[in-house]
């Protein structure tokens, strides 16, 4: 019992000293007491530091207008693409495969990637500096680089080449005989299941 009794006066003392904190008696003199609850103690200027908007500046990087390739890098309109290794050159590789590169002109991409969409073209993937791989139906070739190439947001377009697609460490081996590789495959974002099937069974097919 002892125990129990000397709880409670240390209850009193809790509840009471947590109030006193939030209750502000009034004066003798009032007719009401003021209650000021501890989130009004905050002055106007504590609320206005917490709740202003701060504005943050960042510097847009500037256009380079070259496009970064593993080859090297290089400006479309100047200078030559590099293609690397002959033996990985493909002439005909556009009307196979329809893939392009298309580079904006700014580094602000969202109005090309826009054109792109609404015209139905999958991006495959995207190229330092501002420009993407794209892939062009391949039975209008000419007439969709014709169309891209009279919008605004389009700086240049041109056929990606094979060797792009084929990774450093195998490009110094490209031609050799007599090479057994573990090689991993990975394959476009837009092609379909057919098209999934058809790539493994090409795979399987025995060269001659």
């Amino acid at each position: 019992m002892s125990t129990i009794r000397s709880v409670f006066p240390v209850l009193f003392i809790l509840i009471f000293s947590s109030w006193s904190s939030v209750v502000v008696a009034s004066d003798e003199g009032s007719e009401e007491p003021l209650s000021i609850t501890s989130n009004e103690l905050i002055s106007e200027s504590q609320w206005s530091q917490l709740f202003s908007i701060s504005e943050s500046v960042y510097d847009v990087k500037n256009f380079s207008g070259l496009i970064y390739s593993p080859f090297g890098d290089f400006d479309p309109l100047y200078d030559p693409i590099p293609l690397g290794p002959e033996n990985l050159y493909d002439l005909s590789a556009i009307h196979r495969t329809g893939l392009v590169i298309i580079q904006s002109k700014g580094v602000d991409m969202t109005d090309l990637m826009q054109l792109l969409y609404s015209h139905d073209l999958p991006i495959i993937d995207t190229l330092p500096d501002s420009a993407l791989i794209v892939r062009l139906p391949t039975d209008n070739i000419l007439g969709s680089i014709s169309l891209l190439e009279k919008s605004e947001h389009v700086r240049w377009i041109g056929e990606l080449p094979i060797a792009w697609r084929v990774s450093q460490e195998l490009v110094d081996l490209s031609g050799r005989g007599g090479i057994i590789l573990d090689l991993d495959i990975i394959p476009a974002s837009d092609i379909d299941s057919n098209e999934l099937l058809e790539l493994e069974m090409n795979l399987k097919m025995p060269k001659i």
